[in-house]
């Protein structure tokens, strides 16, 4: 009976060794399965992941490779191009043209130097123009200031002739030849002069062609302007003649000419001129240095 027990016992060892082993075994199997389940989600979750970034760089890829293609198909045309006209350059046409080319690149770089040196010209010109513009200014206002000057004395001229004008007594011819009245008219400095103004029978000093030099209670002395009266020098002498005497009628004045001795050759001119219009003259010799008096019906004498 003893020996049943230690059997029976030796087997309930054995089993429940078996159950231990089998137990663990099972347990073993099962944190192998999870183990391989988490492994197995992380490497599916990283073998997704790097078939996105393959993807993406597989696109990358695929789009540089399109842009090589068209620098490709691009540098393949300059290639083409430039053995074209690699080849063209090589005949004879492109040889005389290039030829022909130089030529012109020599004409060019001389007319540049042309160009440039007419360019320097122009510089200097200019220059030269602006200091001739700053002198023409200068002198302008100078001028400008003379000019004024100038104007000024004939302003202070003209007032004391008209004041020596006013204080003198106006000359009168005096009537001769019956009825007829006699002009007087002056040869000086090649010109003719007017001794009076005429309105109608009504005679007065001529102040504009005379300027009176010295007068006293009696009298006055006058002398011409030489850049007045009429140029008896110069071409058109008729026709200022005629206008000059167009007023005076012939049957009712007589011309009394003074000639100064630097006026002899004009004479002539104005005496054959008169005797074409039937006018009377007198002609008056005046010697150099010498006098010419006329006394008027108011006594009043002008020389």
């Amino acid at each position: 009976m003893s020996r049943l027990r230690e059997t029976q016992d030796s087997l309930e060892l054995f089993l429940d060794t078996i159950c231990n082993m089998f137990g663990g075994f099972i347990f073993i199997m099962l944190f192998v399965v999870v183990s391989l389940r988490t492994t197995t989600e992380r490497v599916y979750e990283d073998v997704v992941t790097e078939e996105r970034a393959s993807v993406v760089e597989l696109q990358e890829l695929e789009i540089k490779l399109e842009e090589l293609q068209r620098q490709w198909e691009s540098v393949s045309e300059r290639v083409e191009h430039a053995r074209s006209v690699v080849e063209q350059l090589g005949s004879k046409e492109a040889s005389q043209f290039q030829h022909e080319t130089l030529d012109v690149l020599d004409e060019l770089n001389e007319s540049s130097e042309e160009n440039a040196s007419k360019s320097r010209r122009i510089a200097e010109l200019e220059r030269e123009r602006l200091e001739l513009d700053v002198e023409y200014k200068t002198a302008t206002t100078e001028l400008r200031e003379a000019q004024k000057k100038l104007d000024a004395a004939h302003e202070d001229a003209e007032s004391a002739r008209k004041l020596a004008t006013r204080k003198s007594s106006p000359p009168q011819m005096r009537s001769g030849y019956g009825f007829r009245t006699e002009i007087g008219v002056i040869l000086k400095y090649g010109r003719l002069y007017f001794w009076h103004n005429y309105d109608g029978r009504v005679k007065t000093f001529n102040a504009a062609d005379f300027h009176v030099v010295e007068e006293d209670s009696l009298s006055a002395r006058t002398e011409p302007l030489p850049w007045r009266g009429i140029d008896l020098t110069s071409p058109g002498v008729s026709n200022r003649l005629d206008a000059a005497f167009s007023r005076f009628d012939p049957s009712l004045y007589t011309v009394a000419i003074v000639v100064a001795s630097d006026s002899y050759e004009e004479y002539s001119i104005v005496r054959d001129f008169l005797k074409d219009r039937t006018f009377r003259i007198r002609p008056i010799i005046g010697e150099k240095g010498g006098l010419v008096a006329d006394r008027g019906g108011s006594d009043a004498q002008t020389q």
